[in-house]
């Protein structure tokens, strides 16, 4: 990683600050890289204002549709549970019967 900050520092910023459930990790790195503190600053702040524009856009064409869609989510959420059920109880009844025959091993 720290090859990846002294080579190509603006490329590993925009892509691991935008990388979804990464961006902590990779400003972790930038410090153990001990990047300076001003050029961490140079590239992080443009970054930012990236991965807000995009979210903002992405929230604002993507939060009309909600009602839309929440309408048909509906369906979906009722099928999911029914077979969550119906694996929790396969499992139940498969994890019994091994215990039952692990007991009986000699």
């Amino acid at each position: 990683m720290e090859s990846l900050w002294k080579k190509h520092p603006i490329k590993t910023m925009l892509l691991g600050k935008n990388a979804f459930m990464i961006g902590v990790l990779v400003v972790l790195s930038a410090g153990m890289a001990k990047m300076p503190y001003w050029r961490f600053l140079l590239y992080d702040i443009p970054a930012c204002f990236l991965q807000l524009i995009v979210l903002l856009s992405i929230g604002y064409y993507l939060g009309n549709g909600y009602i839309f869609a929440a309408q048909y989510m509906q369906y979906p959420s009722i099928f999911l549970t029914i077979i969550i059920i119906i694996i929790r109880i396969m499992y139940r009844k498969l994890s019994k019967k091994i215990t039952k025959n692990i007991k009986n091993i000699p």
